[in-house]
């Protein structure tokens, strides 16, 4: 089965619940869609786990790629000392991620040893900023958020991550023709869902149920269009 799930954000016993909810075995597929880390403890924890998984493909979500462009910027700066000083462009830039969420990554990506911070990097460059996927006879596009002035036709090739993931999500849109969008920017509280689950609406499938604010952490399966949920502590 394919399973697409998203917005860990460092709440690593949801991620393994879930896992286990879908029963997750080698014979699966699962897509996270962004925001794996910020907000929780665990987004660093996450990442060291998802790497073991030849399974499981990232897809970059707005936090995740802010962090690598801060976490790559100090291991650069401080040339992997990473008690030197900062510029002051990076330290303020810094400053802005962890008020906004980034803390406890930063935190844990600093204990880290020199090795596995490299490790961490290099896999943040390996995530994707969308999939195409076909499952049970239909066609799905992954990712995170939509480019604001996306026209139906467009390719995601065409636009660049800053453009993808500072976009806005038009839920009365047919973004692909004959393809279901599977997205997980905005919360479904916040677009319709009363019961913060799943959204759907035409084409479109939104799935961040906000288990880091006391929501679902939500695994749609592509194949059945079934839905899991585990509830936030």
């Amino acid at each position: 089965m394919i399973y697409a799930v998203s917005n860990l954000q460092g709440c690593y016993e949801k991620y393994k619940e879930i896992l286990e909810e879908i029963e997750f075995s080698k014979k699966d597929l699962l897509f996270v869609l962004g925001d794996i880390v910020d907000g929780g403890e665990d987004g660093i924890k996450i990442l060291f786990d998802m790497m073991l998984h030849e399974n499981i493909f990232p897809i970059l979500g707005d936090h995740d790629y802010i962090a690598y462009e801060i976490m790559a910027g100090i291991e650069k700066e401080t040339k992997k000392d990473i008690s030197s000083p900062l510029s002051t462009e990076l330290a303020e830039r810094c400053q802005m991620w962890t008020e906004s969420g980034g803390e406890p990554t930063l935190d844990a990506f600093s204990r880290l040893a020199a090795d596995d911070r490299s490790a961490i990097l290099e896999y943040l460059e390996e995530f994707t900023l969308y999939e195409e996927v076909e499952a049970n006879g239909k066609e799905f596009v992954l990712a995170h958020n939509m480019p604001a002035d996306f026209i139906s036709g467009d390719s995601l090739e065409d636009f660049t991550a800053d453009e993808i993931l500072s976009g806005e999500i038009n839920y009365n849109k047919n973004y692909f023709p004959g393809k279901i969008l599977v997205t997980a920017h905005d919360e479904t509280r916040e677009i319709g869902a009363r019961d913060g689950k799943i959204f759907k609406k035409g084409s479109n499938v939104a799935i961040n149920c906000g288990v880091f604010y006391g929501g679902f952490l939500a695994a749609y399966c592509l194949d059945t269009g079934k839905e899991f949920y585990v509830n936030a502590d």
